[in-house]
Order: structure tokens, then sequence, then C-alpha cells
């Protein structure tokens, strides 16, 4: 698989760019970044330079988690913040408010170029009134193009706080794009054999992966912001369930909820998976973004498979 070899190529690069790089990694910015994801794609733009700080621990899910006066530390010291936006981050916007004009701050849901989905409503979709339209999907990460505009932009913002390392920043992003782009197509393979059979889902965090692909998700127990279907919604998804044979139900990392285990009890046969969008258990370091894509690809493959 090409893409394990993109820390190799970025130094090479540097290398041959005539970059000395141990003086790169003298006095490297000081990053701090919420989720691992983000910080995987950071991590390869940096690569010869240092290494990001992430404040959100891999099983931590970032709805809901609370910065300590540790982590604020951490913010203020820092040269520059990413995070991906209120939309996911729910508890950093007032706190990052406070480092106005003290810290430069990247907002991924506002980079320019970055294609956008709104949240979609809780329940089965049938083409009409899917799309809430009141508030955009944070997991915009989840989009191999997606993933290379952000890159683009880490460079950029990394190339006005530390202009000294620009050169290497871009050289950097050029390496991490390509090798998404090899990681795509290696995706699509995956995938081929079953892009066309249905599947649902508890939590609704996988649109962009989904769309990226031309996967058939029918429907949502919750939705991507946790508001969950009522009594009649939950009556038609199970009977979607049952009319269209859907044999693959997705779920986050964790405990299967109580309520999967109860559809399973009713009688409906279906294979039950953790679909992991921020790589809560895939092992940081060196290609963590084309692991956990790569991962997620495999396992919805797995779901749909029928069982040998």
């Amino acid at each position: 698989m090409k893409i394990k070899y993109v820390f190799v190529l970025s130094v090479l690069a540097l290398m041959v760019s005539g970059v000395d790089i141990g003086r790169a990694a003298e006095n490297p910015p000081r990053i701090v970044v919420s989720i691992q994801p983000l910080k995987a794609l950071i991590d390869q733009v940096i690569t010869g330079v240092g290494e990001a700080e992430n404040l959100i621990n891999p099983g931590v899910s970032p709805h809901d988690q609370r910065l300590k006066p540790s982590d604020m530390r951490r913010m203020v010291s820092a040269d520059i913040v990413f995070w991906v936006g209120p939309e996911l981050e729910q508890t950093w916007q007032k706190p990052l408010g406070n480092l106005k004009d003290k810290v430069r701050v990247v907002q991924v849901m506002k980079i320019q170029g970055l294609h956008k989905k709104y949240v979609r409503k809780a329940g089965i979709w049938d083409g009409s009134g899917s799309t809430g339209k009141a508030a955009y999907d944070p997991h915009v990460w989840l989009d191999p193009e997606n993933a290379k505009t952000i890159i683009r932009a880490i460079a950029r913002a990394l190339g006005k706080t530390d202009p000294e390392r620009i050169e290497i920043y871009r050289k950097n992003a050029d390496q991490a794009v390509k090798a998404i782009g090899e990681m795509d197509a290696e995706i699509k393979n995956i995938l081929a054999p079953v892009r066309n059979i249905p599947f649902a889902v508890y939590h609704d965090a996988g649109q962009y992966f989904e769309t990226a692909y031309g996967l058939d998700n029918v429907g949502t127990i919750t939705d991507a912001f946790e508001n969950r279907i009522g009594t009649a919604g939950m009556t038609r998804f199970m009977g979607t369930l049952k009319t269209r044979n859907i044999a693959c139900m997705l779920y986050e990392p964790g405990p299967v909820p109580q309520l999967l285990q109860t559809i399973q009890q009713s009688g409906i046969t279906m294979q039950i998976r953790a679909f992991d969008v921020i790589g809560s258990e895939v092992k940081p370091g060196i290609g963590f973004y084309e692991k956990m894509m790569t991962g997620l690809a495999r396992t919805v493959r797995a779901c749909l498979s029928p069982k040998q």
C-alpha cells in the first residue's frame, strides 16, 4: 500500500530541496488541535518539523469534552490552534473566543472550498425532507477531497505563523495530498462490490464518507447531533429494515446500544459493526488518517458481505 510511505517521501522531498532537516526541527511552532483525525492531517504537513498536540483523546466524544484548566494553558501557550467548529467541539467556542488576538485559531468549518453537507434528520430517508438545513454536519474529514482542502489550508496557516518553514509545509502538503489520492483509489476498490447494497446506521456520522463512495444508507436512528427519532419514526424504521431486508447496521465504537440489541431480538437478522469515524481504535502515528479511512471501508464491506 503506497500511502504508508508518505512520511519517507516527505523527508526525501525535503532532502532533495536542500532543506536542513536538523535545522527544520529547531524551535518548531507549538500546535494544539482538537481531534485525532485533524492532528493526523496536520502531522503530515509538519513532517520533519514537529508534531501537533491533540486535546481530545481517542475514545472521548468531541461533542461532550470539557476543557480543563490545563487544556486552556496549553492553548494559551500555543502558536496556533486548530479545531473543527462548534458543530463538533460544542464546548470550545467560548474558550477559543477568549483567545482572540492572542493565538492564531483555525476553524476547519470555515475553510474556503470545503464541501459541506447539512445535517440529515433522523429516520428513514426517502428523498424528501431528509435534510434539516439548520446546521452543517461537522464530520467533513471523512470526504477525501475535503481532507486535501484541509491539508492545503493547514499549510497556508502554518506558513503565516512560521514563514521560515513555508516551503517545507508546502512540499509536505503536496506529498500528503498525493497519498490521500492513492488511499482514495484503494478505498474505491474495496467498496466496489458492495456499493449498491442498502444499510442503516445508529448515529449519522458518516454521510461524507457515504457520498464520496456512493454508498446506500437508508436511514439513521439518531442524527449527527444525537437527536433520536420518535416512536412513530422508529416504527417506520423497523418496517423498512424488514421490507428492504437490511442486513447491516453501523454504530460508533463502544458497547452495542440497547436499542440495536432489541432490534436483533425482534427477529431481524443483521450484522452490526462499529464504524469508527474519529479513529478511536486506530493506533496514533504515521499513516493514521489513511489507516482510519481504509478501516472504515473494510468495516462497511465486511458488514455488507454475506456471512461465510
